[in-house]
């Protein structure tokens, strides 16, 4: 069964402007659950927004796009948000950590909407913090982490939720090889829980990972190529 569902999607910004900039063009795409994607291409290929349309922080321009059985290509906003926590946990390339809060506060934050109480978000960290070897740092200020320290602590964000699905735009960029290595495992774990992972990288270590199913490669805004992956 698919989870994501992409169909002739593109996304334009600045349509019809002097200035418009298309980004996606009829993008074709099916990621079943239980799936390991990367998803490559240079600088400006149109990675990070593919990313943003499945994780629907974006909405497509044109094309028909499915998360989870839901039609999401032209939801309005507050659809596309409850959707996306929901289903998606979402990873940035430069971890968007709040410096001045501490890593519990941070892991937590995607659980303020939901109105819990302090214990219970703290309750719902705990796994996460033991499982990426956070514990000791959970009173530490987000600024004051390393690199490998800040990515694991964005993974484990978004988690929280325990969405069926995490994409991560970039997950390695911070990171030497040995990093790169310790994050990657801790990815294929989550593959081998019965999450669904996109992950969009220039990295071989990445896309040559034994986990990884498919390496699809994005040039100029398209789809040029779809393999398999070192899995």
């Amino acid at each position: 069964m698919a989870l994501v569902e992409l169909a002739g999607v593109g996304k334009s910004y600045n349509r019809g402007a002097a200035n418009e900039v298309v980004a996606l063009r009829r993008i074709d795409l099916q990621v079943a659950a239980g799936e390991m994607l990367c998803i490559q291409g240079p600088s400006g290929s149109g990675k990070s927004t593919l990313l943003a349309i499945i994780a629907c922080i974006l909405p497509p321009s044109c094309g028909r796009a499915v998360l989870a059985g839901h039609k999401i290509a032209r939801l309005p906003e507050h659809f596309r948000t409850r959707y996306r926590r929901q289903y998606v946990g979402f990873v940035f390339q430069n971890f968007a950590l709040i410096d001045h809060l501490s890593l519990l506060e941070n892991i937590t934050l995607p659980l303020l909407p939901l109105g819990l109480p302090p214990r219970r978000r703290e309750e719902l960290a705990e796994p996460l913090l033991h499982r990426f070897a956070l514990d000791h740092r959970r009173s530490f200020p987000a600024g004051r982490l390393s690199g490998g320290e800040l990515q694991r602590a964005a993974i484990a964000r978004a988690l929280i939720n325990d969405p069926p699905l995490l994409v991560a735009d970039e997950p390695t960029a911070h990171l030497d090889s040995r990093l790169t290595g310790t994050v990657l495992d801790l990815l294929a774990g989550l593959k081998r829980e019965g999450k669904t992972l996109i992950l969009s990288s220039h990295d071989p270590l990445v896309s040559g990972h034994p986990a990884i199913d498919r390496v699809v490669t994005v040039r100029d805004g398209m789809i040029v190529n779809i393999a398999a992956g070192g899995g």
